[in-house]
């Protein structure tokens, strides 16, 4: 019932990041939805800002925990967590509050990214035409992160962000940073109290 600090702090990190790329041509891509409150939030700051034309959500899980390529590698990640999601719910949470039109959800696996949602097209985008603004990055794990990432690299907006959601240095942060060496980006934090980090894409 009511908006506790960590929440709202929360949306304001979001709010901060959509602001930053509200002006670079491209869609929202979220790796790692869960429930659904990160969709939820940028559904609302489309909706708000008159942008739902122009820009949408996509966002992509597994909506089974995690793959067992990552959990064989990663031993930090949890075979239990995250199973409990039923992507239907999360869509349906979606449409109740009218964002259907704005946000869309792929039950994939990370590593079929590039077969199954940029190769195939998606919502409104044709294939292998996919341009992003905003990249955000919440898997937990290393090689999802760094596969992710690296796909989606091509399809980047000059001017982009991509972001990881990890309030505890892991995999994440060790995927973006290797691609912003790879690349020569450079990490940087919010001004908030971050609970991310990000790189923009020159």
């Amino acid at each position: 019932t009511y908006l506790y600090d960590d929440e709202f702090t929360y949306i304001l990190h979001l709010y901060e990041l959509y602001k930053m790329t509200q002006k670079i041509p491209g869609h929202i891509v979220e790796v790692g939805v869960a429930g659904g409150r990160n969709a939820i939030i940028f559904g609302q700051l489309i909706k708000h800002y008159g942008e739902l034309n122009t820009k949408k959500y996509h966002g992509i899980d597994t909506f089974e925990g995690y793959s067992e390529v990552d959990l064989s590698k990663e031993s930090y990640l949890s075979n239990d967590r995250w199973k409990d999601i039923d992507v239907e719910v999360v869509r349906e949470k979606l449409n109740s509050l009218g964002l259907a039109n704005i946000c869309k959800l792929y039950k994939l696996d990370a590593y079929d990214i590039n077969e199954k949602f940029i190769d195939k097209g998606g919502f409104q985008f044709q294939p292998k035409s996919i341009m992003i603004s905003l990249l955000y990055i919440d898997c937990n794990s290393y090689g999802a992160s760094k596969f992710s990432i690296e796909a989606f690299m091509p399809y980047m907006s000059k001017g982009s962000i991509i972001a990881i959601d990890e309030k505890r240095l892991g995999g994440e942060t060790k995927a973006l940073k290797e691609v912003a060496e790879k690349h020569g980006l450079i990490l940087e934090k919010s001004t908030y109290p971050s609970i991310y980090t990000f790189v923009k894409i020159k």
